[in-house]
Order: C-alpha cells, then sequence, then structure tokens
C-alpha cells in the first residue's frame, strides 16, 4: 500500500533512544525495522520516541531527506538541519536562517541526522 499527498509519499523514521534509528516505513505499517533488525510493533511506539517525516525530496545522490537529517550544501558551504515549520521543510544552521529546502536539493548531500551526529550542525 502506498500512501501519498498529492505526489509526495507518507514515509516516516523513528528515532528511539535504545534502539537507535529506524528503517524508512510508510504510513499503515504494523512493525518498525531498527538497526541491527530489532523490530517493534507500531502499538508498542511511545511518544519519547522522535518521528521523522520524509520530505518526498532526494539528495544529489539519490538518498532520500527526512525531517532531522543534517545535509551537507556545497552552495551554503555548512551543514544544515532539515526541520519542519509552518507547514514547509527548511534547511538552517546558526549562519542559514529557513532555506525553503525543494529548491536547493541539487547542492545538498545527507550526511548523518542531528540524533546520531548533533556535532555537525550548530544551532546555538
Amino acid at each position: 500500500m502506498t500512501n501519498n499527498i498529492g505526489s509526495r509519499q507518507l514515509k516516516f523514521k523513528v528515532w528511539d533512544e535504545a534502539l537507535g534509528m529506524s528503517e524508512p516505513f510508510e504510513l499503515g505499517a504494523h512493525r518498525v525495522v531498527f538497526n541491527h533488525n530489532k523490530t517493534k510493533k507500531i502499538s508498542h511506539i511511545d511518544l519519547s520516541m522522535k518521528f521523522l517525516q520524509f520530505t518526498g525530496l532526494k539528495d544529489c545522490e539519490g538518498n532520500e531527506i527526512y525531517e532531522g537529517d543534517i545535509v551537507e550544501s556545497w552552495i551554503y558551504l555548512d551543514y544544515l538541519h532539515i526541520n519542519y515549520s509552518k507547514g514547509v521543510f527548511l534547511a538552517s544552521s546558526k549562519f542559514v536562517a529557513g532555506d525553503v529546502i525543494k529548491y536547493r536539493t541539487h547542492s545538498y548531500t545527507v550526511v548523518g541526522n542531528i540524533y546520531e551526529n548533533p556535532e555537525l550542525v550548530n544551532l546555538d
């Protein structure tokens, strides 16, 4: 089953402090697969977990870009954090106030995420 809004596929990842980052899954899935093939039933996911939505976009190497990802930008020469705010996905850093990502994905490479690699982005 494919869930789409408009032309964007509804996919997610989940960050769990104990299990790490999950594999991508579509809305309506019954299980979430984490690193090392550990699974968790959707009904056992709790509010302490962070749900990260697929932006519908891919980086210059064809990798899917998710909310919470960190991308390297050769336009800004900076690492940017992907976040969702006021109905749009933005790329932000200490020096970039919130670039609408759909216009610049050709210049982005996913290099990590804010949970596993927070040192890459200085948002202070």
